[in-house]
């Protein structure tokens, strides 16, 4: 797998080539290179690189080349229009041929371009591909994977956040016409792709969200259907119990009637004296019936009813009724 970020650098100047770990780099300033107008000549180089000891970069992977800003030619243009993405590199490869006097082939170079309102303005760094060759062989040469870029944007982009993967957009490179359709492409791949992941996400969390829902409806639904089915189709204990419930006096208040798992339970207001009255009634016309009788004192409120009579006390009860 290729590294993302450079593990070396190689400062190239007019009397020197200085290699450095990427974790161990002086802070490089322009007063101590030694830069000249141009580029040296190959022997020159060649004498230059021979001050690196080759042991100190053969475990290396990924080397950025900083040369100085007076070995590349730059140009400048302001254009009266604005210049289209997909036209830029094309127009920076142009200016740089101009410049040289060659084949654009031979030409490595970076570009930018920004906007005003009058249209654009084009900066062009170029070199030819002999320099870049040249000063990438002796790492090339084992292996290492080699990025050009100027001294001015070491400067500019070393110090900053993502620094190092910053500075390989500032890289000489040669013109390739795909390139812009290939990283085109990709930004409509990963735009396809976020687009896919975000739509997965919302369909599990609608999934989940109606599966909750789902599952509270068919518990509401249960609870119904059960409700229902107590009067759809009553059981004989239940049956029995209305009955005897009808024939309840008028002064004896029924407060709820409740049917669960094969048993009612009945609550009523009524006195001490009726409740008594009640239970053995209960008790003689239906014996297979089992009364729990929770009273007032245990559990229930007091409260004050009233008969024809005027007012009395009244306890409310609670009796849970089952089949024997």
């Amino acid at each position: 797998m290729k590294p993302i970020t450079p593990d070396c650098v190689v400062f190239y100047s007019a009397t020197s080539c200085r290699f450095y770990d990427i974790e161990h780099i002086p802070v490089q300033k322009n007063s101590q290179l030694d830069f000249s107008d141009l580029p040296p000549s190959e022997n020159s180089l060649a004498e230059l690189q021979s001050q690196v000891d080759p042991d100190s970069y053969k475990n290396k992977a990924f080397a950025l080349i900083v040369l100085p800003d007076e070995w590349l030619s730059s140009t400048e243009q302001d254009l009266d229009y604005a210049v289209p993405k997909e036209l830029a590199s094309l127009a920076a490869l142009a200016c740089a041929a101009e410049k040289h006097f060659s084949p654009p082939e031979t030409l490595w170079f970076h570009y930018q371009v920004s906007r005003h309102r009058r249209g654009s303005h084009l900066a062009v760094l170029s070199c030819h591909q002999n320099l870049v060759e040249q000063v990438c062989c002796p790492f090339k040469s084992v292996g290492i994977r080699c990025c050009v870029v100027s001294f001015s944007h070491w400067n500019a982009y070393q110090s900053l956040p993502f620094g190092l993967f910053r500075l390989q957009k500032q890289a000489l490179l040669p013109f390739e016409p795909d390139r812009d359709i290939g990283h085109r492409h990709r930004i409509v791949w990963l735009a396809f792709f976020a687009v896919c992941v975000a739509l997965n996400v919302g369909l599990l969390l609608y999934d989940y969200y109606l599966n909750k829902e789902f599952d509270h409806l068919s518990g509401e639904h249960h609870q119904v259907t059960h409700d229902i089915s107590l009067y759809d189709s009553p059981s004989p204990l239940l049956t029995k119990v209305l009955a005897a419930v009808r024939a309840l006096p008028e002064r004896v208040r029924l407060s709820s009637l409740k049917s669960y798992d094969h048993k009612v339970f009945v609550a009523l207001s009524l006195s001490t004296e009726e409740m008594k009255s009640l239970l053995a009634r209960w008790q003689t016309e239906f014996p297979d019936w089992q009364l729990n009788v929770q009273e007032e004192g245990r559990s229930l409120v007091e409260v004050r009813g009233t008969n024809k009579r005027g007012n009395k006390e009244v306890i409310n009860v609670g009796i849970s009724i089952s089949s024997g």
